[in-house]
């Protein structure tokens, strides 16, 4: 009997994801449950499942870092006001900037419209500030090596 190591385990649910479309999802799981960094983000981006928002942001993935932080932001508790600041701090050790609101001018729609409404991150004292953004700072060196970016 042939044992395969993980990470070939992990493409061939991977493989399957893309060839197998009516057990696409379930594969999908079985890769994110192996560790497949691009399933987890893939669980939450195309199949709208929460279990992995946490792994998949962990790993640098923005539209979990977004969510997470956003949810964090608009709860109004201080641990949440904590929660969304160290979201935030994580997703701008990977390069993203969520408080920042895009805007766009288009000669066909006339004048700017926002594309993306920045998060709005609650009151926090500095001591706490500083406490979220030396766990996300934590949490960036525990996952670099998974990172999506």
């Amino acid at each position: 009997m042939m044992v395969l190591d993980g990470n070939a385990d992990i493409n061939v649910a991977l493989h399957l994801v893309k060839h197998d479309e009516d057990r696409s999802e379930k594969w999908c799981e079985i890769a994110a449950r192996l560790g497949s960094t691009e399933a987890q983000k893939m669980m939450v981006e195309y199949y709208d499942d929460d279990t992995w928002l946490e792994p998949a942001a962990l790993k640098g993935s923005r539209e979990s870092l977004e969510i997470l932080s956003r949810k964090a932001a608009d709860t109004h508790t201080n641990a949440s006001a904590f929660e969304a600041q160290k979201w935030v701090y994580l997703a701008e050790l990977y390069g993203f900037n969520l408080t920042q609101s895009l805007a766009d001018n288009d000669e066909d729609y006339g004048p700017a419209f926002v594309i993306y409404d920045g998060v709005n991150l609650p009151k926090l004292a500095e001591e706490d500030k500083a406490r979220a953004k030396e766990l996300a700072q934590q949490l960036y060196d525990e996952n670099r090596e998974h990172q999506f970016c």
